[in-house]
């Protein structure tokens, strides 16, 4: 791509012009180092490797020359670059420059029948090259520009690039096209710069010749062959006689943002220079990007191999099996590159003892694999197995190590002609699966993971790794029916940093859900890290504080959402409250672990109180009991393995004794004879069973030879070394669309073929758990869906209760309101032969209050489970208790009227006068509604039922009524004696005082007709418990209404105004 090229003389440019000049950096020289990455992920990675390595030495993490310091890197113009090098770089903290912004690059498919004629292309520089193809095939196909008049609008990450066979195409599609530029300066020296380039000046130059070549169509003579009519290439030749299509004289806006990189860089450097800031981190002054690199110049011995890996364990064999654990944790000083580290870093390691037996796991499925002639027969199996000591550096060493030749350090080429490393297996923690996934991945290295659940973040990466582990959502869902079971709702939350993006997943997208099924959380907590010895007094004071704030909390269930170390910091918290006085035994907490989570120990906490695990719950990973692993690990000791790497300090530390050739003069401490025995070890220190992990690390061997005993048997020979297991069999991806994710079902797109289909959200109240789902489906009756549709929860048994809050509050008012009306009873009972007594009917008044106190019991009808006794009680009780109380109001008034009518001389109403009138009319009237209720109870008797489609997430269990129509015609027969007796009321309403109950007969029907008619509309817009409550409600106000209006009054005279309460005061007041 020649017009790339200006890239690089930009670049050089500036620092020829830089080093010219006396006024910037004086006595300094600045040098440059520029890489091709051929558009190839690989090629970044390896640039990016060896910039941090001696010059002509790959020997990554190390650098040995006293002049050639890295201070910062450039990377462009495609996004890709950018991303890949940083992978590599930041780790080792080195500042970089992007050229051009982050975009995705994918150009699209440009039909030009399209009736669109406003292109958009959002690329980057190499998508002018692609666009012109398209084009070129459109003109080919009969579909001119001229006549289809597109307008195209280019983004500013794109230039105008093109290959040797472009240089000739026509490119009218330009002319009016709009395109976003970044911003550019014309340099006069820099065209000078270019007229005086030429090949045979500037030897140093690797790009020169081959863009020579190409620009000028011409070939050097060396490169020529004998008899060719090829134009030969003189050296000669001048840059500006290039026509623009294949190399431009002025600065375009990629090569002028190289140009102040360069110069940024160099700004810092003055900077610092006379400022005399010293950094011993590598930070940028420059305040648009503030990040600098100062890597000091390590006075390193160079015979001595930087890249050692102490603790490995290498089996060779013609397929290898590699394997990347944490069985040792290690910390130290932080490196400062002024001396060479190797052979202090490993000074402060401690071995957790638990770990050691995935490796013995896995050389045992190995050994078996081998001495088994039925599987893989006269192929012998090895291993390498590497510890990554808790370190990214680490585990990007150990896997750059797998696709080196044995014992040499050079990514990219295997020379071994036995070793082929036919798969990765990585853990236990999620760390060491992203990161080994990051390099192993662009070398199509099959890796399977287990005792984590990572979620790589490249699509790309996910299709060579393979989860022993099980489905996290599985553990999520567990932990929530364990909680909702025991109905934990108030808990504490423990989970290791946020920067392990694992446990923050789980924090930032599962926890809503727990909160969405009613567990509360009262606190999270992260575990802190210890990455270097100066952080011990930190970290210390960091568990004091977390420790103090769990076992002073009210939650007595903790959920810890770990990995295999986490269990290692919770001892340390529990210790740490211990020291405080906070005492487990007092406190009486649950503690909930994951299955990641594994019973691991330091050294020091092996003799530790371990009683907060009595009573805590462990979900737990598959695992099998294997008789003949036993007796393998009898037979363990470090006389008869010397290739193992890791036994010798494992044997120390688990055994707490030490080898002699480890041992200081004068020492007394206990030696280790080797033939000490595994199975005399406490199981704090070491398990002679196979845990999960373990079993996990069997089961990925036995996947791997599994796979290559399918190709060996279906002789099908691979060029490339995939396994055939389909569980992660990894081939081009070439499909329609994406698989629907659970949540949404599948629905075919008109007029396109079976295999494209769109993703839609499955409907409200149906699910699908699995990909491509083609319809989703109802959860059964007794379950709902999630918010994400793509799992079925337990629904919630409801009903109004005497336990909640608005069945205690409602229990409470009804029987305060029976209280009051028995109340009521006694005054009037008690003083039953007084005149305002006598004067309103003692009979009637006596059964109005009797039906109002068992209109207020009734009400307990409703509240409580309902059964079939009750359901068949509270509604005709309600009725009939209602009806007498409204028909004894209905002859009170009638009473009254006709007192004062049959008054009239010569009226015939004095024939009705007498208790007959009002006992008929009660009768009468009750007898109507206690025939309905009949009907109903014979007919369509009320029983008790389950609702499981009306409240989402409940199953309501109420009374059905039997008859809707039947309810309604109880409902409106007392509301049409409570019209009646309404209207009549009203009528008599200007009636003497003394005598009339008339208006407040008035106002009782007036409520009782306002509460019964609000409550049709209000009971049928409720669901569930709450239309209960609405009843109850009305049934009480309605029944309030009644006691206030008519007897209040009377009892005030009563009690309090006795002189009131005579015959000769009621005559007065008549007259």
């Amino acid at each position: 791509m020649t017009h790339i090229y200006q890239h690089i003389l930009a670049l050089v440019f500036a620092i020829r012009e830089i080093n010219e000049n006396p006024q910037i950096l004086p006595n300094v020289t600045l040098g440059f180092h520029i890489y091709n990455d051929y558009f190839s992920v690989s090629r970044i990675y390896q640039a990016s490797m060896d910039m941090v390595s001696t010059r002509d030495r790959f020997v990554p993490n190390y650098k040995c020359d006293t002049q050639n310091d890295l201070v910062a890197v450039i990377g462009g113009p495609q996004s890709e670059t950018c991303v890949q090098m940083a992978t590599i770089l930041s780790t080792y903290k080195v500042p970089q420059i992007g050229e051009t912004e982050n975009s995705v690059t994918k150009p699209g498919s440009i039909i030009m029948r399209s009736s669109a004629n406003v292109v958009l292309v959002y690329g980057e520089i190499d998508t002018m090259i692609t666009l012109r193809i398209l084009l070129d095939i459109s003109e080919f196909e009969g579909l001119s520009m001229k006549t289809k008049g597109k307008v195209w609008i280019l983004t500013a990450q794109m230039a105008f690039t093109s290959l040797p066979v472009q240089r000739s195409t026509d490119i009218h599609f330009l002319h009016g096209a709009l395109s976003f530029a970044s911003h550019a300066r014309e340099l006069f020296g820099f065209q000078k710069f270019l007229q005086m380039r030429k090949p045979t000046s500037e030897k140093e130059d690797g790009f020169i010749m081959d863009f020579w070549q190409q620009a000028f169509n011409c070939l050097f003579r060396k490169t020529v062959a004998d008899n060719t009519n090829e134009k030969i290439c003189t050296g000669e030749e001048k840059l500006e006689t290039l026509p623009g299509s294949v190399f431009e004289m002025r600065m375009t806006g990629h090569s002028y943002s190289i140009y102040n990189a360069v110069y940024a860089v160099v700004h810092a450097l003055d900077v610092m220079r006379l400022s005399h800031v010293i950094h011993e981190t590598r930070v940028f002054l420059n305040p648009l990007w503030q990040v600098f690199s100062k890597m000091r110049t390590a006075h390193c011995n160079t015979t001595v191999d930087p890249l050692a890996i102490f603790h490995q364990y290498y089996q060779p064999g013609e397929h290898i099996i590699a394997a990347i654990i944490s069985p040792f944790y290690t910390w130290g000083s932080p490196i400062t590159f002024e001396k060479l580290p190797s052979n202090d870093v490993f000074d402060d390691h401690i071995v957790m003892t638990h770990i050691y037996q995935h490796i013995l796991a896995l050389v045992f499925a190995i050994r078996e694999i081998n001495e088994n002639p039925q599987i893989l027969p006269n192929v012998t199996l090895g291993f390498h197995i590497y510890n990554d000591y808790f370190s990214p550096t680490r585990i990007y060493q150990a896997s750059m190590d797998m696709v080196s030749t044995r014992s040499r350090f050079v990514p990219n080429y295997k020379c071994d002609t036995q070793n082929d490393l036919v798969a990765v297996i990585g853990g236990p923690q999620s760390e060491t699966c992203v990161n080994m996934a990051t390099i192993l991945s662009a070398y199509k290295v099959p890796q399977l993971t287990y005792g984590c659940a990572p979620m790589t973040a490249k699509r790309a990466q996910a299709g060579f790794s393979y989860q022993t582990f099980p489905d996290e959502a599985l553990q999520h869902v567990g932990i929530l029916q364990l909680l909702m079971y025991f109905r934990w709702t108030w808990i504490g939350v423990i989970s290791k940093p946020e920067i392990n993006e694992y446990t923050e997943r789980f924090v930032q997208n599962t926890l809503p859900v727990f909160a969405q099924s009613g567990i509360c959380i009262d606190f999270i907590e992260r575990t802190p890290t210890l990455s270097f010895s100066t952080q011990i007094g930190e970290t210390e004071n960091s568990f004091t504080k977390i420790s103090s704030v769990i076992m002073r909390s009210s939650a007595n269930v903790v959920l810890v959402y770990g990995e295999i170390d986490t269990m290692i910091a919770l001892r340390i918290f529990l210790d740490s409250s211990e020291f405080e006085g906070l005492s487990m035994k007092t406190k009486g907490k649950v503690w909930i672990l994951t299955a990641q989570m594994a019973f691991t120990s330091l050294p020091f906490q092996r003799n530790m109180d371990i009683h907060f695990l009595h009573g805590g719950l462990s979900f737990a990973s598959h695992s099998k009991e294997l008789f003949r692993f036993q007796k393998f690990l009898q037979m363990r000791n470090p006389t008869s393995e010397k290739e193992d790497g890791f036994i010798m300090d494992f044997w120390q530390q688990a055994f707490n004794c030490i080898f002699h050739k480890t041992m200081v003069d004068n020492t007394n401490e206990k030696i280790c004879t080797g033939e000490e025995k595994l199975e005399t070890l406490p199981g704090s220190v070491f398990e002679m069973r196979m845990t999960g992990h373990s079993y996990s690390i069997f089961n990925a061997v036995y996947t791997v030879v599994h796979a290559l005993d399918a190709m060996r048997l279906s002789h099908v020979k691979h060029e490339s070394r995939g396994l055939l297991n389909p569980l992660w069999q990894t081939p081009p991806l070439s499909v329609c669309n994406d698989k629907c994710s659970p949540g949404y079902g599948r629905r075919e797109k008109e007029g396109k073929p079976f295999c494209c289909y769109d993703c839609l959200p499955c409907p409200v109240g149906k699910i699908s758990n699995h990909k491509d789902t083609d319809d989703c489906f109802q959860c059964p009756g007794d379950h709902y869906p999630n918010q994400e549709q793509n799992l079925c929860l337990p629904k919630v048994i409801s009903f109004l209760s005497y336990e909640e809050l608005l069945g205690t509050s409602l229990s409470i008012f009804a029987l305060s309101f029976s209280s009051m009306t028995a109340l009521v009873l006694r005054i009037f009972i008690r003083n039953w032969d007084t005149p305002i007594v006598k004067a309103n009917n003692r009979n009637l008044t006596y059964t109005i209050l009797i039906s109002l106190l068992l209109s207020f019991l009734c009400s307990l009808l409703f509240i409580g489970e309902p059964h079939k006794v009750t359901c068949l009680l509270r509604q005709p009780a309600f009725g009939m208790i209602f009806s007498v109380a409204i028909s004894c109001v209905l002859a009170k008034t009638i009473t009254v009227i006709l007192a004062f009518k049959a008054t009239t001389p010569g009226s015939r109403m004095r024939k009705w006068m007498g208790g007959s009138l009002a006992g008929s009319i009660v009768i009468f009237c009750s007898l109507v509604q206690a025939i309905i209720c009949t009907v109903w109870l014979v007919t369509f008797p009320p029983f008790p039922d389950f609702d499981a489609y009306s409240v989402t997430g409940e199953i309501i269990v109420e009374c059905n009524e039997g008859s809707v129509t039947m309810f309604y015609c109880v409902l409106g027969y007392m509301g049409f004696l409570a019209i009646v007796s309404f209207t009549i009321a009203f009528l008599a309403r200007h009636l003497p005082d003394s005598f009339n109950e008339a208006k407040f007969i008035t106002f009782s029907m007036l409520i009782f007709c306002s509460v019964w008619l609000s409550f049709v509309p209000t009971y049928l817009s409720t669901k569930g418990k709450f239309m209960v409550a609405v009843e109850i409600f009305s049934i009480l106000a309605s029944s309030t209404g009644l006691l206030s209006c008519i007897f209040f009054p009377k009892c005030i005279i009563i009690v309090c105004r006795p002189d009131l309460n005579k015959r000769e005061y009621l005559i007065n007041r008549n007259k």
